[in-house]
């Protein structure tokens, strides 16, 4: 499968949600949703695991992509991900980096293809 990234760096297709999606998979759905609940302070139920990826037409997308910043910001500036902007990389994606470093390398993967 050819890698999905998301707005912000994050590989779709290898996110639980978007697996059990993709395989409409209730029990993965159930575990994840318990995972993420404990592991986020969040109330999620199964019905909850639900995403088509970050870039999709869709409106299934797991619903803190709703409001996600940085998806915002970069679908306000018709972006399809952060390596885009000319301001990357922005105060909301440094955070990001420093919790999950490979978001950086794959964003900057990203910006290599682009900026050629």
């Amino acid at each position: 499968m050819k890698d999905i990234i998301a707005v912000c760096g994050l590989k779709c297709n290898e996110c639980g949600c978007y697996l059990a999606t993709l395989h409409d998979d209730d029990r993965l759905r159930e575990t994840i949703a318990e995972e993420w609940s404990k592991m986020y302070g969040a109330d999620l139920d199964a019905e909850d695991i639900n995403c088509e990826g970050c870039n999709t037409d869709s409106d299934r997308v797991f619903k803190h992509c709703h409001e996600c910043e940085m998806r915002n910001c970069a679908f306000e500036r018709e972006f399809d991900s952060c390596a885009e902007c000319p301001e990357y990389p922005c105060s909301m994606l440094e955070d990001l980096h420093r919790m999950v470093p490979s978001t950086r390398d794959n964003l900057n993967a990203l910006r290599d293809v682009i900026m050629k």
